[in-house]
């Protein structure tokens, strides 16, 4: 969610579409087990007659965490997918860039841990934040509309622990308490933030075990010494006296450890840092359709501009991409013959849950198919450019000097996607995205839109 952001941004810009049904299930599920493994289920569910449209979302997924556990659930008139993935440890959980965890600067701390030798402690302080909007001068039927439209909307964490939380802030618990729940759909009706706070201690059992082993060594000495002490024997005393006070001192340093809770620093930090909320960028894709629409006049008015700078149809052709919707020579609407009389045989092909086929031709280029037809590009070799001869490796001036200002521009998985909205062979509408990171071009993807 994400993606909340346990769920991630390719899910979100994948169910914008069709979110005007209104009727979405969103929920994630964090479970930390007593070892440290660790958990993470995402479920998505919206109306049964539109779920095939989180297929796109789906496939995104399995190309980004091909490792993650991905099945097909419904639940009466409802039906979408649900997401696992396994984490060594606690720690591997929250660094993952596709979650929740990160902190977010002057605001929120993530998640930080503080080790000891019965215990470790971990916070999670976590924001949420749902995007401000001055309501101002909006009509007043379409926030009735919009209202409406979320009404139906549910979106939820779940935590569970091995053990009854130190402190927390959730909205309602189970399990004795060890699992916790909160609320999110206000994030999105209300436009309200929502912080989700919890500490918690993983406790070492095998250090547990050495302490009392310890603990029973002492006393053992100390029955000694008392023993040698009412005989008189030499040594008694000295041996009741340390065995004693070891014992003392064992028993206060455990009896402060369990009651006291260590003081948690910036130091102890083990999630990265963001400069906004996952959520807050889930909000927005959801929300954005009107924002989409002015993208889109505005590229249509600086082509127009162009067109007329140039009194050239051709010219307005080449800056909106009639046939750029193009990756390696190969055009999205072009039949799977053409790509094997250029590349020769795939190397691999394999079947996606929406029906496509991934056909891979190692090192260079990845083509989605649908029956015979091409439907997507995808490559991150510096073999392979677009028409306009961008490639891997391309710095980010290279791409807006050749493509100028993107049709949208999002955050996803720590690059920066810029996208362009071209023509196919058959004039339907596609979209060329460059992922950039570190200003440069990580990989080149050309895809149907519609």
């Amino acid at each position: 969610m994400g993606r909340i952001k346990t769920w991630t941004l390719g899910i979100c810009l994948s169910i914008s579409c069709l979110f005007l049904s209104g009727c979405f299930n969103i929920q994630s599920a964090v479970t930390i087990h007593e070892d440290g493994r660790s958990d993470l289920k995402q479920q998505m569910m919206t109306m049964s007659m539109l779920a095939e449209g989180l297929n796109d979302a789906k496939d995104e997924i399995q190309k980004k965490h091909p490792e993650a556990s991905i099945k097909d659930v419904s639940d009466g008139d409802m039906a979408g997918f649900e997401v696992t993935m396994h984490y060594d440890s606690i720690e591997a959980m929250v660094k993952d860039e596709d979650n929740m965890f990160k902190g977010i600067e002057g605001k929120s701390k993530g998640v930080q841990r503080k080790s000891g030798w019965l215990y470790d402690t971990y916070a999670f302080d976590i924001l949420l934040e749902a995007e401000k909007k001055d309501s101002n001068g909006k009509d007043a039927e379409m926030e009735a509309l919009a209202k409406a439209m979320l009404s139906q909307l549910k979106v939820g964490l779940t935590i569970s622990l091995p053990y009854k939380p130190d402190s927390h802030n959730a909205d309602s618990v189970k399990d004795e308490g060890k699992t916790l729940e909160w609320n999110l759909a206000g994030i999105i009706k209300n436009n309200a933030d929502k912080q989700i706070q919890v500490t918690f201690r993983m406790w070492h059992m095998d250090h547990i075990y050495i302490t009392a082993g310890i603990a029973v060594l002492i006393l053992i000495c100390l029955i000694a010494g008392i023993v040698l002490l009412a005989r008189k024997q030499q040594g008694g005393l000295a041996i009741l006296l340390i065995s004693g006070f070891a014992l003392l001192a064992m028993g206060g340093y455990i009896f402060y450890a369990v009651n006291r809770l260590p003081t948690l620093s910036a130091d102890d930090v083990i999630s990265p840092m963001s400069t906004q909320s996952t959520v807050k960028r889930l909000e927005n894709t959801l929300t954005g359709a009107k924002d989409k629409e002015k993208k889109e006049s505005a590229v249509e008015k600086k082509a127009q501009a162009n067109l007329t700078k140039t009194n050239s149809v051709d010219s307005l052709h080449n800056r909106l991409g009639v046939s750029d919707a193009s990756l390696g020579g190969i055009d999205v609407g072009a039949n799977i013959s053409e790509v094997r009389d250029m590349l020769g045989q795939e190397a691999s092909a394999v079947n996606m849950s929406s029906g496509a086929v991934s056909r891979k031709y190692p090192g260079r280029i990845e083509v989605i198919t649908q029956g015979d037809i091409v439907t997507g590009l995808v490559s991150d070799s510096v073999d392979v450019q677009t028409k306009r001869g961008i490639r891997q490796g391309d710095s980010l001036d290279k791409v807006l000097q050749s493509y100028g200002e993107p049709y949208g521009k999002t955050e996803y998985n720590g690059l920066m996607l810029y996208e362009y909205m071209q023509r196919s062979l058959g004039q339907r509408n596609c979209l060329v995205r460059f992922a950039i990171k570190n200003n440069q071009v990580d990989y080149i993807s050309v895809r149907y839109a519609d």
